[in-house]
């Protein structure tokens, strides 16, 4: 006679095995909010250390919050200049914009300070981009009212991360600012579909400069007219031996010579308009770091004119990086610079 089947060990398995299956989902749901509550509180810490950003109107000597800024009329330009990833409003890789401006009898000019957000770890002060750019365009929003400043006159200036968020600040205002520039728009953690990213329609005119690539800075065109200065690649001219260690080191030191280059460049250019003349090049050339001459006659230019017009200081030719950059440039343009300041090369412009 066949015995019956003992189920009490089947049972006690089945039992066992339906408890582990428990347990594991519990821990997995007890990660899963820990995890959520400990990325609800860096989002909330990152809100916090973004209310703290502020912008200071510079008044020489010193400088004013902007609700203690007097009642200003007729202002027809107003600058606004925002540092990047480790930076402040006095960091050295700002200083030379405002200190340009102020030489050249610009009177209002100001400058914005995210260092709570801008001094944390390079991923968490990239999240903070969107948060930082909606606290500083309501702030300038405020003042333009209060002011009654137009859109039209703002410009605003961002190097590095903070030429994302000037990006963004552009873009609050539905692109109706005058200008953003993008001093070499940081590259890392961003692409082209980062919606807090920089982008063409974030003023009126959209000028960008790049000097980093592949480091810190993007070569991706980001704006109404794109300059790649030396291709946009690192090393810079001058560059050479202290981008090796910055290298070396990534984004545990945010300084490379050339990321700061076009701040350099920038600031060089508001004292010296005509120093930085450039040739309209094609992307394919861009990306290969090719020749641009060899693609001046798809532009109806050839190499005789562009020297003629550059000798002659013609802007009406040439199309100028920097603050006094044609309006009606467009697309990518190439350019070459000295190692050592006057980085521009002016009349003797070379593009080889």
């Amino acid at each position: 006679m066949r015995s019956k089947p003992y189920l009490g060990a089947a049972l006690s398995s089945a039992q066992l095995r339906s408890e582990r299956s428990s347990n594991m989902s519990g821990m997995f749901c007890c990660w899963l909010l820990f995890l959520c509550q400990v990325w609800s509180l860096h989002a909330a810490s990152l809100d916090t250390l973004a209310q703290q950003s502020s912008i200071y109107y510079q008044h020489v000597p010193s400088e004013l919050s902007l609700e203690r800024v007097e009642q200003l009329t007729d202002v027809h330009s107003l600058k606004l200049i925002v540092h990047g990833f480790l930076g402040s409003r006095s960091h050295i890789s700002i200083m030379p914009l405002r200190n340009a401006y102020q030489a050249q009898g610009f009177e209002h000019v100001l400058i914005a300070d995210w260092s709570p957000a801008a001094n944390l770890d390079y991923p968490s002060s990239r999240r903070a981009v969107g948060r930082v750019a909606l606290v500083l365009a309501k702030q300038l929003e405020q003042f333009l009212e209060r002011h009654n400043v137009s859109e039209e006159a703002v410009h605003i200036v961002g190097h590095s991360l903070g030429a994302h968020i000037a990006g963004r600040i552009g873009r609050y205002f539905n692109g109706t600012v005058g200008r953003v520039t993008g001093l070499d728009p940081a590259l890392p953690l961003f692409t082209a579909r980062s919606d807090d990213g920089l982008r063409a329609s974030a003023a009126m005119f959209v000028d960008v400069i790049h000097t980093d690539y592949p480091l810190f800075g993007d070569l991706m065109p980001r704006g109404t007219a794109d300059f790649y200065v030396n291709f946009g690649r690192a090393p810079q001219p001058g560059c050479e031996e202290v981008d090796l260690l910055a290298a070396s080191k990534l984004i545990l030191q945010a300084y490379s010579c050339s990321h700061n280059r076009a701040v350099l460049f920038y600031a060089e250019s508001i004292g010296l308009p005509r120093n930085f003349a450039s040739i309209p090049c094609s992307w394919k050339a861009i990306r290969s770091s090719s020749s641009c001459l060899k693609g001046l006659a798809a532009f109806d230019l050839n190499s005789t004119a562009i020297e003629l017009a550059i000798g002659n200081m013609d802007d009406g030719q040439v199309v100028y990086m920097g603050e006094q950059v044609t309006r009606s440039a467009t697309s990518y343009y190439f350019l070459e610079t000295n190692a050592a300041p006057p980085f521009g090369q002016g009349v003797h412009a070379k593009f080889d």
